[in-house]
């Protein structure tokens, strides 16, 4: 699940085609696929993130314990650790189109008095885990 945040909602999946109004622009675009979606946000000034970002930004909150499910491209990759993951993500990118976690999933919290492990359900836990116990906005 990638998630951008804006006020309190979270996007947790797009479905094309859709249509947008860039800010400064009276005119409506049609994103007819991931192609042009990836094109509106380069545009827009967003970089895309990679895995090691992702990794990098939650690691002082928590970590992944793995074995951990990841549904790349419509198929589920299991990745033994974060290396291999890494590893698998540096060389394979550009291709995944679509990158997505299978829940559930299990964590070791950092930002209790001692690591605490638990379990993430569904999307809703993982924002929740990412937004408010991490504070990463």
């Amino acid at each position: 699940m990638w998630c951008w945040f804006y006020y309190r909602y979270c996007i947790t999946g797009l479905g094309f085609p859709f249509e947008v109004v860039k800010e400064g622009n009276e005119e409506a675009s049609i994103i007819e696929n991931e192609a042009e979606f990836k094109i509106l946000i380069s545009t827009c000034g967003y970089d895309e993130i990679n895995y090691t970002d992702v990794i990098n930004t939650i690691s002082s909150c928590f970590t992944i314990n793995y074995p951990l499910d990841l549904i790349v491209n419509d198929k589920v990759k299991t990745f033994m650790s974060q290396k291999e993951a890494e590893t698998y993500f540096n060389t394979y990118w550009s291709s995944s189109a679509t990158v997505t976690i299978s829940y559930p999933f299990r964590v070791t919290l950092h930002n209790m008095e001692e690591d605490k492990r638990t379990s993430i359900e569904n999307d809703f836990e993982m924002i929740n885990l990412i937004k408010n116990t991490c504070n990463i906005q």
